[in-house]
């Protein structure tokens, strides 16, 4: 299966970015001191220190919707890496609920989550809104489409649709930021050619 949730370098630690991809293109892409110490901690899989300071972040200002959706992704990736599936769903289903504007590879790791658990239908609808929303023309917008492509791509094979799989990911290859990603997503693309032989 995808394989990306169970550590599968694939999908990186993910960049702190809204939903539209578009972090780069409204001009304030700084991060704070806080969002740098909570991404370091997730990219190091130290969910715990990632979890107290966006705690702490809700804790300063509870209405911050920001600050809230902050810690509902790095609550969903706690989840994601314990492939805790239930749970996962759960708080990405909250998230959408309150209107959070969620990280959106953390919702990539829940789709992803599903397909490896036999359960494409749900991995493919996730990476269906990532895919529609994904409109921008920065390089981490590119990223953001090209990775959920490469997830559609997948959850579609394992749907029987090797033909519309393999093309979300030859789009996926198109889009990914260097050429070891692009190898990586050759590996799924490969895999999706061999079955339909």
């Amino acid at each position: 299966n995808g394989g990306m949730a169970d550590g599968d370098p694939s999908l990186p630690a993910s960049p702190l970015v809204g939903a539209d991809g578009d972090a780069a293109d409204d001009g304030d892409e700084t991060m704070s001191v806080e969002e740098l110490a909570i991404a370091s901690a997730l990219e190091n899989e130290d969910y715990d220190t990632a979890e107290k300071l966006a705690r702490e972040l809700v804790a300063r200002d509870p209405k911050d919707p920001l600050a809230r959706a902050l810690l509902q992704t790095v609550r969903i990736e706690r989840a994601v890496a314990a492939g805790d599936i239930a749970s996962a769903d759960a708080l990405l289903s909250e998230a959408r609920e309150q209107a959070l504007e969620l990280d959106p590879f953390a919702a990539l790791g829940v789709a992803d989550l599903w397909i490896a658990e036999g359960e494409p239908a749900r991995g493919l609808a996730i990476a269906e809104l990532v895919v529609k929303s994904t409109t921008g023309t920065t390089d981490d917008a590119r990223y953001l489409r090209g990775a959920a492509l490469l997830v559609r791509g997948m959850a579609k094979a394992e749907l029987g649709d090797l033909a519309g799989g393999a093309k979300d990911i030859e789009d996926s290859i198109e889009l990914a930021p260097d050429e070891e990603t692009a190898a990586e997503w050759q590996q799924y693309l490969d895999e999706i050619r061999e079955k339909s032989r």
